[in-house]
Protein backbone atom coordinates (compact mmCIF):
# COMPACT_ATOMS: atom_id res chain seq x y z
CA UNK A 1 0.00 0.00 0.00
CA UNK A 2 1.21 3.26 -1.06
CA UNK A 3 0.13 5.11 2.07
CA UNK A 4 2.17 3.15 4.43
CA UNK A 5 5.33 4.10 2.68
CA UNK A 6 8.48 1.71 2.48
CA UNK A 7 11.37 2.07 5.55
CA UNK A 8 14.48 1.33 3.30
CA UNK A 9 13.51 3.97 0.58
CA UNK A 10 10.90 6.20 1.99
CA UNK A 11 9.26 8.51 -0.20
CA UNK A 12 6.02 9.20 1.49
CA UNK A 13 5.20 9.63 5.26
CA UNK A 14 8.35 8.08 6.59
CA UNK A 15 10.85 10.78 4.62
CA UNK A 16 8.46 13.20 6.13
CA UNK A 17 9.48 12.62 9.43
CA UNK A 18 13.08 11.51 8.79
CA UNK A 19 12.99 15.53 7.37
CA UNK A 20 11.50 16.76 10.38
CA UNK A 21 13.70 14.59 12.91
CA UNK A 22 16.72 16.48 11.20
CA UNK A 23 15.27 19.61 11.14
CA UNK A 24 14.41 19.13 14.57
CA UNK A 25 17.94 17.79 15.66
CA UNK A 26 19.65 20.85 13.10
CA UNK A 27 21.23 17.87 10.88
CA UNK A 28 21.59 17.20 7.42
CA UNK A 29 19.60 14.07 7.22
CA UNK A 30 17.78 11.70 9.65
CA UNK A 31 17.23 8.40 9.48
CA UNK A 32 14.94 6.03 11.18
CA UNK A 33 16.29 2.43 12.42
CA UNK A 34 13.71 -0.21 13.74
CA UNK A 35 16.35 -2.88 14.69
CA UNK A 36 17.54 -1.49 17.86
CA UNK A 37 20.30 1.03 18.67
CA UNK A 38 22.91 -1.10 18.36
CA UNK A 39 22.15 -1.79 14.35
CA UNK A 40 21.99 2.01 14.59
CA UNK A 41 25.69 2.60 15.70
CA UNK A 42 26.85 -0.42 13.59
CA UNK A 43 25.43 1.64 10.86
CA UNK A 44 26.45 5.04 11.74
CA UNK A 45 30.04 3.86 12.36
CA UNK A 46 30.44 2.05 9.15
CA UNK A 47 28.52 4.86 6.85
CA UNK A 48 30.92 7.55 8.64
CA UNK A 49 34.72 5.49 9.08
CA UNK A 50 37.01 3.88 6.65
CA UNK A 51 39.25 1.06 7.49
CA UNK A 52 42.15 2.14 9.81
CA UNK A 53 40.63 5.59 10.94
CA UNK A 54 41.15 6.67 13.93
CA UNK A 55 38.44 7.48 16.51
CA UNK A 56 37.94 9.30 19.83
CA UNK A 57 36.25 7.66 21.90
CA UNK A 58 34.90 7.85 25.63
CA UNK A 59 35.80 5.01 27.43
CA UNK A 60 32.20 3.89 28.91
CA UNK A 61 30.73 3.60 25.59
CA UNK A 62 28.39 1.12 25.04
CA UNK A 63 29.55 -1.93 24.06
CA UNK A 64 27.79 -1.98 20.38
CA UNK A 65 30.32 0.74 19.64
CA UNK A 66 33.28 -1.66 19.95
CA UNK A 67 31.38 -3.89 17.22
CA UNK A 68 31.02 -0.96 15.20
CA UNK A 69 34.60 0.03 15.48
CA UNK A 70 35.68 -3.74 14.33
CA UNK A 71 33.20 -3.88 11.29
CA UNK A 72 34.39 -0.61 10.16
CA UNK A 73 38.06 -1.94 11.30
CA UNK A 74 38.71 1.57 12.70
CA UNK A 75 40.78 2.39 15.78
CA UNK A 76 39.31 3.41 19.16
CA UNK A 77 41.53 6.02 20.87
CA UNK A 78 39.98 5.99 24.23
CA UNK A 79 39.79 9.42 26.69
CA UNK A 80 38.93 8.79 30.37
CA UNK A 81 35.93 10.14 31.17
CA UNK A 82 34.69 12.47 34.19
CA UNK A 83 34.02 9.87 37.46
CA UNK A 84 31.63 11.04 40.37
CA UNK A 85 33.43 9.18 42.94
CA UNK A 86 30.84 10.12 45.62
CA UNK A 87 27.96 8.09 43.53
CA UNK A 88 30.87 5.80 41.35
CA UNK A 89 29.27 6.44 37.86
CA UNK A 90 30.71 8.18 34.99
CA UNK A 91 29.79 11.00 32.69
CA UNK A 92 30.69 12.89 29.81
CA UNK A 93 33.99 14.01 28.42
CA UNK A 94 35.43 17.48 30.12
CA UNK A 95 36.74 20.19 27.72
CA UNK A 96 40.64 19.23 28.63
CA UNK A 97 40.28 15.74 27.82
CA UNK A 98 39.09 16.12 24.64
CA UNK A 99 41.44 18.80 23.97
CA UNK A 100 44.49 16.52 24.67
CA UNK A 101 43.24 14.01 22.90
CA UNK A 102 43.14 16.20 19.42
CA UNK A 103 46.49 17.41 20.60
CA UNK A 104 48.14 14.03 21.15
CA UNK A 105 46.01 12.56 17.95
CA UNK A 106 45.92 15.08 15.04
CA UNK A 107 44.98 12.15 12.93
CA UNK A 108 41.58 11.26 14.40
CA UNK A 109 38.99 11.14 12.09
CA UNK A 110 36.00 11.92 14.39
CA UNK A 111 35.12 12.01 18.04
CA UNK A 112 31.79 9.84 19.53
CA UNK A 113 30.16 11.86 21.92
CA UNK A 114 28.14 9.77 24.92
CA UNK A 115 25.39 13.04 25.12
CA UNK A 116 23.68 12.92 27.27
CA UNK A 117 25.01 10.28 29.48
CA UNK A 118 23.62 6.85 30.33
CA UNK A 119 22.90 8.74 33.81
CA UNK A 120 21.50 12.10 31.51
CA UNK A 121 24.12 14.33 31.84
CA UNK A 122 24.91 16.57 28.73
CA UNK A 123 28.39 17.97 27.58
CA UNK A 124 29.17 21.53 26.99
CA UNK A 125 26.33 22.89 29.27
CA UNK A 126 28.69 24.94 31.34
CA UNK A 127 30.47 25.92 28.12
CA UNK A 128 27.39 27.25 27.13
CA UNK A 129 26.24 28.34 30.26
CA UNK A 130 29.62 30.66 30.43
CA UNK A 131 28.83 32.24 26.99
CA UNK A 132 25.81 33.90 28.37
CA UNK A 133 26.54 34.91 31.15
CA UNK A 134 28.36 38.31 30.23
CA UNK A 135 25.19 38.85 28.58
CA UNK A 136 23.00 38.30 31.22
CA UNK A 137 25.14 40.21 33.91
CA UNK A 138 24.45 43.16 31.49
CA UNK A 139 20.61 42.23 31.47
CA UNK A 140 20.94 42.17 27.51
CA UNK A 141 19.41 38.29 27.83
CA UNK A 142 17.53 36.88 30.77
CA UNK A 143 19.42 35.42 33.56
CA UNK A 144 18.93 31.28 33.68
CA UNK A 145 19.90 29.13 36.14
CA UNK A 146 22.28 26.46 35.38
CA UNK A 147 19.77 23.63 35.40
CA UNK A 148 18.13 25.55 33.10
CA UNK A 149 20.94 24.87 30.34
CA UNK A 150 20.36 21.57 31.10
CA UNK A 151 16.94 20.75 31.11
CA UNK A 152 16.82 22.78 27.37
CA UNK A 153 20.43 21.99 26.02
CA UNK A 154 18.32 19.80 23.06
CA UNK A 155 17.17 22.92 21.96
CA UNK A 156 20.36 24.55 21.40
CA UNK A 157 22.57 24.76 18.54
CA UNK A 158 26.23 26.12 19.31
CA UNK A 159 29.11 27.78 17.40
CA UNK A 160 32.86 26.06 17.68
CA UNK A 161 36.18 27.39 16.96
CA UNK A 162 38.38 24.95 16.07
CA UNK A 163 42.23 24.45 16.23
CA UNK A 164 43.75 25.91 13.54
CA UNK A 165 41.04 27.61 11.98
CA UNK A 166 41.81 31.64 11.79
CA UNK A 167 39.11 33.53 14.05
CA UNK A 168 35.53 33.18 15.07
CA UNK A 169 33.80 32.60 11.56
CA UNK A 170 37.43 33.16 9.81
CA UNK A 171 37.81 36.84 10.25
CA UNK A 172 40.69 38.46 9.15
CA UNK A 173 43.43 39.28 11.85
CA UNK A 174 42.02 36.93 14.43
CA UNK A 175 44.82 34.38 15.64
CA UNK A 176 44.25 30.59 15.07
CA UNK A 177 42.46 29.15 18.38
CA UNK A 178 44.59 26.90 20.18
CA UNK A 179 42.07 24.55 21.38
CA UNK A 180 38.29 24.12 20.28
CA UNK A 181 35.70 26.45 22.21
CA UNK A 182 32.23 27.47 22.45
CA UNK A 183 32.22 30.90 20.50
CA UNK A 184 27.93 31.25 19.40
CA UNK A 185 25.28 29.67 21.02
CA UNK A 186 21.56 30.23 20.49
CA UNK A 187 18.22 27.46 20.62
CA UNK A 188 14.76 27.32 19.17
CA UNK A 189 11.70 26.71 21.64
CA UNK A 190 8.49 25.40 19.73
CA UNK A 191 5.66 26.89 21.66
CA UNK A 192 2.91 26.40 19.49
CA UNK A 193 1.81 24.43 16.38
CA UNK A 194 2.89 26.98 14.27
CA UNK A 195 5.01 29.40 16.72
CA UNK A 196 8.61 29.35 17.88
CA UNK A 197 10.78 31.61 20.28
CA UNK A 198 14.76 32.20 19.34
CA UNK A 199 16.22 32.05 22.99
CA UNK A 200 19.73 32.87 24.20
CA UNK A 201 21.16 33.86 21.31
CA UNK A 202 25.22 35.02 22.27
CA UNK A 203 28.46 34.94 20.77
CA UNK A 204 31.72 35.04 22.14
CA UNK A 205 33.33 39.13 22.46
CA UNK A 206 35.83 37.90 20.24
CA UNK A 207 33.31 36.42 17.53
CA UNK A 208 31.51 40.39 17.75
CA UNK A 209 31.16 41.59 14.40
CA UNK A 210 31.96 38.59 12.55
CA UNK A 211 28.35 38.01 10.94
CA UNK A 212 28.56 34.76 13.66
CA UNK A 213 25.46 36.21 15.25
CA UNK A 214 23.51 36.59 12.47
CA UNK A 215 24.53 32.91 10.77
CA UNK A 216 23.35 31.31 13.91
CA UNK A 217 19.90 33.35 13.51
CA UNK A 218 19.72 32.05 10.41
CA UNK A 219 19.89 28.55 10.82
CA UNK A 220 17.01 28.81 14.20
CA UNK A 221 14.98 30.54 11.51
CA UNK A 222 15.47 27.83 8.92
CA UNK A 223 14.95 24.51 11.28
CA UNK A 224 11.76 26.96 12.38
CA UNK A 225 10.75 26.32 8.44
CA UNK A 226 11.76 23.55 8.38
CA UNK A 227 9.63 22.12 11.12
CA UNK A 228 6.70 23.90 9.04
CA UNK A 229 6.10 26.76 11.18
CA UNK A 230 5.08 29.95 10.62
CA UNK A 231 5.71 32.50 12.61
CA UNK A 232 9.27 33.12 15.12
CA UNK A 233 9.48 35.42 18.24
CA UNK A 234 12.08 37.06 20.10
CA UNK A 235 12.17 39.12 23.17
CA UNK A 236 15.19 41.21 22.53
CA UNK A 237 17.15 44.22 23.34
CA UNK A 238 18.57 44.51 19.74
CA UNK A 239 15.72 45.68 17.89
CA UNK A 240 18.04 46.86 15.25
CA UNK A 241 19.91 43.66 14.59
CA UNK A 242 16.68 41.37 15.05
CA UNK A 243 15.04 44.25 12.79
CA UNK A 244 17.05 43.60 9.79
CA UNK A 245 16.36 40.06 9.45
CA UNK A 246 12.81 40.60 9.30
CA UNK A 247 11.37 40.56 12.86
CA UNK A 248 8.90 43.38 13.44
CA UNK A 249 7.46 45.15 17.07
CA UNK A 250 4.50 43.71 17.81
CA UNK A 251 1.87 44.71 20.50
CA UNK A 252 -0.50 43.29 22.85
CA UNK A 253 -1.12 39.18 22.37
CA UNK A 254 -0.91 38.17 18.50
CA UNK A 255 -3.27 34.77 19.24
CA UNK A 256 -6.95 34.28 19.48
CA UNK A 257 -8.81 33.99 22.80
CA UNK A 258 -9.00 29.87 22.68
CA UNK A 259 -4.98 29.65 21.62
CA UNK A 260 -4.91 32.20 24.31
CA UNK A 261 -6.88 30.14 27.35
CA UNK A 262 -4.12 27.24 26.17
CA UNK A 263 -0.87 28.72 26.20
CA UNK A 264 -1.99 30.49 29.96
CA UNK A 265 -1.66 26.62 31.66
CA UNK A 266 2.08 26.85 30.87
CA UNK A 267 4.70 28.07 33.47
CA UNK A 268 7.24 29.21 31.03
CA UNK A 269 8.33 33.02 31.59
CA UNK A 270 9.19 33.26 27.68
CA UNK A 271 5.46 31.72 26.60
CA UNK A 272 4.67 34.69 29.04
CA UNK A 273 6.34 37.10 27.76
CA UNK A 274 5.15 36.50 24.08
CA UNK A 275 1.67 36.91 25.91
CA UNK A 276 2.42 40.19 27.55
CA UNK A 277 1.58 38.95 30.84
CA UNK A 278 2.17 41.32 33.83
CA UNK A 279 4.19 38.54 36.34
CA UNK A 280 6.88 39.06 34.01
CA UNK A 281 7.43 42.41 33.01
CA UNK A 282 9.51 43.55 35.69
CA UNK A 283 12.01 41.17 34.40
CA UNK A 284 11.71 42.39 31.20
CA UNK A 285 11.71 46.28 30.76
CA UNK A 286 13.23 47.89 27.72
CA UNK A 287 12.80 44.52 25.69
CA UNK A 288 11.39 44.28 22.21
CA UNK A 289 8.75 42.06 21.22
CA UNK A 290 9.26 41.39 17.90
CA UNK A 291 8.02 38.70 15.53
CA UNK A 292 9.15 37.24 11.97
CA UNK A 293 6.65 35.97 9.57
CA UNK A 294 7.75 33.31 7.52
Amino acid sequence: MEELDDLHEPTGCIEEAQDLAAALYGADAAFFAVNGTTGAIHAMLVAALSPGDAVLVPRNVHRSVFGGLVLADARPVYIEPIVDEALGIAHGLSTEAVREACRLHPEAKALLLVSPTYYGVASDVRAIAELVRPYAERRVLIAKDLISYFEDIQEFIVAEEIPGVAGPGGADGCEASATPRIVGCGALHVMWDDLAEVRTLAVHPDAVGTGLGSAILRELIAQAREMGLKRVFCLTFEEPFFGSHGFEPIEGTPVGADVFSEMLCSHDDGLAAFLDLARVKPNTLGNARMLLRL
